[in-house]
């Protein structure tokens, strides 16, 4: 189901050159670029000031863990957010109080999740993936270097740190979202999109049809059309859980296009629909999920045809209605066992 080595094509897929980008545009495929400094850095200065307000619940999922993790990233303490209710005895290590209703240690981490620019000396460190832009920096190279072992969850960021490090032990592995029984899922008929980057969103609210059905957005300001809705990306894990398990279909569309997704996972495992441009899983042939084809061009933008995402689109409304899913028993032990490789008490 996942695994320490990366088995995926060999290569970072690009667009040839400038002659095939120029064919393409003439067709429906648009060119977005994901990598926007100035937009990122206000954006990620208001996601990394905010603080994790963590629900803790008696569920009847919760393992012991005994872990300690340190979280430098928002995507990171959003995760632990997520799966705080299933660790049993874990314990954070949140220097900056950006963690609430957690126990807090100041005691050496199991794990440090961070990212590239984000990064502190561990024995091990989950890197978060990137845009195949940039690239380690000096200060990066040598934490990296430091540690025991390095995890990433993207075969294209695997080939870069092993072309950067070729003597560190390195991971390909993800980070799996957590899941657990909801008193119900949210009716209705819809699609539920994460936003990744605003030039996507823009395209998908572009694409979408008033003949389609209603589609809630996850972290996104955007203007939105009259069958959309907004759904805070800080809202109660639960109740996020509860739009995946009923959602119609997931769409996900990022500018990795080949990496070890939570959110794509959590859909596979559970036979939720899932539409995605993430070539991660395209050999298992899953009956679950629609790929849409996209590729990166040699500024890093991600070039993806706007009739493909509409046509996977139609394609899964096409089937009619879907019943509400059921957490799957297996992934709930997938979740622990990829807890446990993480940690390193399972080298696999």
């Amino acid at each position: 189901q996942f695994s320490h080595t990366p088995t995926a094509p060999g290569h970072i897929p690009t667009v040839p050159n400038n002659a095939a980008v120029t064919k393409q545009r003439a067709s429906n495929y648009v060119i977005l670029k994901c990598f926007d400094p100035y937009a990122d850095s206000i954006k990620n200065s208001t996601k990394n000031s905010a603080i994790i307000h963590v629900t803790r619940q008696d569920l009847p999922e919760t393992f012991d863990s005994n872990i300690i993790l340190e979280p430098l990233t928002y995507s990171s303490r959003q995760w632990i957010g997520k799966s705080y209710a299933l660790l049993r005895g874990a314990k954070i290590v949140d220097k900056t109080n950006q963690m609430s209703n957690v126990d807090k240690t100041e005691e050496q981490a199991n794990l440090v999740f961070g990212s590239l620019g984000f990064l502190k000396p561990s024995n091990r460190i989950f890197v978060e993936e990137w845009n195949t832009r940039q690239r380690p920096s000096e200060e990066d190279t040598a934490i990296l270097n430091q540690c025991d072992a390095i995890i990433t969850p993207s075969f294209i960021n695997f080939q870069i740190l092993k072309q950067t490090l070729p003597d560190k032990y390195i991971l390909c592995m993800p980070r799996f979202w957590p899941a657990y029984s909801v008193p119900q899922v949210t009716a209705g008929r819809y699609y539920l999109y994460f936003e990744k980057f605003p030039k996507v969103t823009e395209m998908l609210i572009k694409c979408w049809k008033p003949t389609y059905q209603k589609l809630f957005i996850v972290g996104s300001t955007a203007e939105l059309k009259e069958n959309m809705q907004h759904l805070s990306e800080y809202t109660d894990y639960s109740l996020l859980l509860s739009h995946i398990l009923g959602a119609e279909s997931i769409i996900d569309i990022s500018d990795n296009t080949n990496y070890m997704s939570g959110i794509n996972n959590i859909a596979i495992h559970n036979n939720v629909n899932l539409i995605t441009n993430n070539l991660a899983y395209f050999a298992n042939d899953y009956a679950n999920v629609k790929f849409i084809n996209s590729t990166i061009d040699g500024d890093a933008n991600l070039v993806i045809d706007e009739a493909l995402v509409q046509s996977a689109i139609e394609a899964r409304m096409s089937f009619g209605i879907v019943s509400p899913k059921l957490i799957s028993p297996n992934y709930i032990t997938l979740f622990k066992e990829n807890i446990s490789q993480l940690i390193g008490q399972n080298r696999g």
